[in-house]
């Protein structure tokens, strides 16, 4: 008789009752990335901050979605997140992430609107 214990590699819920805050500060640092280049003169800059762009557009979806959900499933672990010493100083990582979004489609209007738009 086998007494080994194999726990769920993944569960959603539990990912999202403890997930954390933090992670947006992975999002704020990979959408600086096309900003801090922006400043370099090669052809090759403007399809890298592209990518980078979508990239944390992408990520920061990803981390809203268990973010948005913690806050509605999990309640006093969201209240446990605002009282840790901690983790209640990643809180403004989300709308920060926003602004750098904003930055980026200043600097590169045209990767989500039409050249007409953005001009």
């Amino acid at each position: 008789m086998s007494t080994e214990h194999n726990p769920d590699p993944f569960n959603f819920l539990d990912v999202t009752a403890h997930f954390n805050p933090a992670w947006f500060a992975s999002v704020m640092g990979t959408a600086v990335i096309p900003l801090a280049i922006s400043f370099i003169k090669h052809p090759l800059i403007q399809p890298l901050a592209i990518f980078f762009t979508i990239l944390s557009v992408i990520m920061f979806l990803v981390a809203l979605i268990p973010w948005t959900l913690k806050f509605f499933l999990y309640p006093e672990n969201a209240k446990k997140d605002f009282k840790h010493p901690i983790a209640a100083n990643f809180f403004p990582a989300m709308p920060i992430s926003l602004i750098i979004f904003s930055l980026n489609l200043l600097k590169y209007p045209t990767i989500f609107f039409a050249e007409e738009v953005s001009q």
